[in-house]
C-alpha cells in the first residue's frame, strides 16, 4: 500500500465508561481494536470538469458543497434524464440541474443533481450545508456506509437504465481537502453509547460536522434522543425522531485531545434506533 494511508480510530464506550484509549491515526494495516459501530474514509478527488471549467459547471463552484460524481463513459440522453428529476432549476441543450427525491426520505433530504450530456452525473448538497448530511442512516448498516449522494446517483442511473461503475467524492468548499471521514455509533439499549476521538494537529481539518438520527416510539412515555459532546448537549430529537445535522466549531472539537461523543435515549424498545455521526473534512499530507 503506497503513501501515508491512515484511518481514524475511535474507542467505543458503553454507558459512558471508557474501555480503552487509542491513538487516533494508525496505519491501515495495523490491528487497532477500534470499536465504534463503524468508521469510513472517503477520498476526495477533484473531478476533471472542474479543472476543465466547462460550460455548465462553473455554477457548482458557487452553489455546491459536498458532492458525489461519476462519468458513465457514454452520451446521456437528457430527454430521458429529465424524467428522473423531481424539480428542474436549469435546463439547456447540454445539461440539466435540479433535485432528486431519495427513497423513504423527506423532501428536506433531496439531493441536488447536475446531469451533462457528456456523461457526467453530479449529486450534491449546498455549500452552506454540513458534509454530515450525506450519511444515509436508513441505507447504511454497521461497517457499510451508504451516502445519500450515492443513492441519488443510483436513482438517476435507474432512470437511464444503467449503472455507475465508479463514484467519487469532492467538496467544492474545500478544494485542498483529500479525505472525508465518517464515524458512526448507534445505541443498542437504553444505556448511552459513546466513542472517543482525537484529531492530530498536523492534519488540516476544514470542517467538523455531526448528524443525529433516531426512530422513536415508546407506548407509555414520551421518548427523546440526545447527542452530547464532552458532556454538553448538542442536539435533542423528540418522538417520533428524524435526522438533524449541524456544524461543530474548532473550540468544540479541537486537535490533540480526546473528545467523547455520546448518543442516549430516555427509553428503548424493539424497533427503535438512536445514532450519531461525526464527519471530518481534512487534508492528509
Amino acid at each position: 500500500m503506497k503513501g501515508r494511508l491512515w484511518k481514524i480510530i475511535a474507542t467505543s464506550l458503553v454507558a459512558a465508561v471508557a474501555i480503552g484509549a487509542a491513538v487516533l491515526f494508525l496505519p491501515m494495516d495495523q490491528d487497532t481494536g477500534a470499536s465504534p459501530q463503524s468508521s469510513s474514509v472517503l477520498s476526495l478527488v477533484t473531478p476533471a470538469f472542474v479543472s476543465a471549467a466547462g460550460e455548465g459547471t462553473n455554477f457548482l463552484d458557487e452553489e455546491a458543497g459536498i458532492s458525489a460524481y461519476t462519468n458513465l463513459g457514454t452520451t446521456i440522453d437528457l430527454s430521458v434524464a429529465k424524467t428522473g428529476f423531481k424539480t428542474i432549476e436549469q435546463e439547456t441543450a447540454d445539461y440539466i440541474v435540479g433535485s432528486i427525491a431519495l427513497p423513504d426520505l423527506p423532501e428536506t433530504e433531496d439531493a441536488h443533481c447536475f446531469v451533462h450530456s457528456d456523461g457526467w452525473i453530479v449529486t450534491y448538497y449546498l455549500a452552506a450545508e454540513p458534509a454530515s448530511k450525506i450519511i444515509g442512516w436508513g441505507y447504511s448498516s454497521p461497517g457499510n456506509l451508504v451516502t445519500k449522494l450515492k443513492v441519488g446517483i443510483d436513482e438517476m442511473c435507474n432512470t437511464l437504465a444503467t449503472v455507475a461503475s465508479d463514484i467519487s467524492y469532492y467538496h467544492f468548499n474545500y478544494p485542498f481537502a483529500n479525505r472525508l471521514m465518517v464515524i458512526r455509533e448507534c445505541a443498542v439499549s437504553s444505556d448511552p453509547d459513546s466513542f472517543n476521538l482525537k484529531i492530530p494537529s498536523d492534519f488540516t481539518t476544514y470542517e467538523r460536522s455531526w448528524s443525529h438520527y433516531a426512530v422513536l416510539s415508546y407506548p407509555s412515555y414520551t421518548q427523546d434522543s440526545y447527542f452530547k459532546l464532552n458532556g454538553d448537549q448538542i442536539d435533542c430529537l423528540t418522538e417520533p425522531g428524524g435526522t438533524h445535522q449541524g456544524m461543530l466549531t474548532f473550540g468544540q472539537l479541537g486537535p490533540d485531545i480526546f473528545h467523547t461523543a455520546t448518543v442516549d435515549t430516555d427509553y428503548f424498545t424493539s424497533g427503535n434506533q438512536a445514532c450519531i455521526g461525526i464527519v471530518l473534512v481534512y487534508h492528509e499530507p
